[in-house]
């Protein structure tokens, strides 16, 4: 009786469901409302089974007889005694039970994390939830708009962010469901600010900041490299707080798993990056940034017929400048 004092009740996640503790023996399972553990499973007889001194200190499980007997951990075949160490699995029906030492070893606690009104506010109030993603839809909205030359289309533009949209609802669906699964709470308000708040909002400011690098700064390369790594990183560090919403493993494991993606994203994207003609490009042209605005909308749009009126107006030019050439060649060709 020192061995094994408390009977959990274990859920299909392995979460306990009920905690009983062993005061006297035979300690009844089953059924019946006589048993001193009730289990409400059809597959359970009224007195399935008994929890017994059995005879040398320790305890066991014996079977009483049922229909569909008593299994130990994973078994196949039911066992009519069953030893009960201190981590001990039985199944009785679909219903699992866990016989546990009184002196288990649990884990230290976990300790809290205090959270600003702020961040609190972003994790759990439903208004976050209405205003990160609509602040994102109205960022991606502007980006098109600042990259379009001509007339503002909204068709066209909320084409294109509807598209992301869908991915981020589909996205926050899944980490969702999964949170749920695992926790038995969705968290969607915390999944939904991490997913917007990574892909709308902190891409928005990344290619902002990277356009004005490119104007101000002549080595392209280095600065492409660079938003590749940053594209890597934003990446990583929303799988990170994904992982941290769903309380997935040890710190330590959703460090090692968010820097392990964003090691092999940047090895693929790095490998991408110098297996096209873009560093080529690149190369060729190092100073192509400074000629381009850092906003379309900033040139001065001209009509047509005025440009090309001003390439008439250059034509005289052009021909006395081709009849000139050509009277200083000489015979046959060669130039002087």
């Amino acid at each position: 009786m020192e061995r094994v004092i408390f009977a959990e009740l274990l859920d299909r996640r392995n979460r306990v469901h009920t905690r009983v503790r062993i005061n006297t023996l035979p300690f009844r399972i089953g059924r019946s409302y006589n048993s001193d553990l009730i289990l409400d499973d059809p597959h359970v007889e009224s007195e399935h089974a008994v929890v017994e001194d059995d005879g040398a200190g320790g305890l066991r499980l014996r079977d009483l007889d049922s229909q569909n007997g008593c299994f130990e951990g994973g078994a196949k075949r039911p066992s009519a005694h069953i030893a009960l160490g201190g981590d001990t699995l039985v199944r009785l029906g679909h219903s699992q039970l866990r016989f546990r030492d009184a002196n288990f070893a649990h884990g230290a606690a976990i300790k809290l994390v205090a959270h600003t009104p702020f961040v609190n506010w972003l994790l759990e109030h439903w208004s976050a939830l209405l205003l990160i993603p609509a602040l994102g839809v109205l960022l991606k909205l502007g980006e098109v708009w600042r990259n379009t030359t001509g007339d503002f289309e909204w068709v066209p533009a909320l084409s294109e962010t509807t598209t992301t949209l869908i991915f981020l609802v589909v996205w926050v669906g899944a980490w969702s469901l999964v949170n749920q699964m695992m926790r038995g709470r969705a968290r969607v308000v915390a999944h939904t600010v991490t997913a917007f708040g990574f892909e709308m909002l902190l891409s928005a400011i990344t290619d902002v900041a990277m356009e004005w690098m490119r104007f101000l700064f002549a080595p392209i390369e280095p600065l492409e490299l660079l938003k590749i790594f940053l594209l890597c990183a934003s990446g990583s560090l929303m799988l990170l707080a994904h992982l941290s919403i769903l309380g997935a493993g040890r710190r330590a494991l959703r460090y090692g798993i968010a820097l392990l993606v964003a090691t092999g994203a940047l090895g693929v994207m790095v490998l991408n990056y110098y297996s096209t003609e873009q560093a080529d490009w690149v190369e060729t042209l190092p100073y192509w940034s400074r000629l381009e605005p850092i906003n379309p909308r900033w040139l001065t749009p001209e009509a047509a017929d005025a440009y090309f009126h001003e390439l008439d107006a250059m034509q005289p030019e052009l021909d006395t400048l081709a009849e000139k050439a050509l009277a200083e060649q000489k015979p046959g060709g060669a130039t002087r």
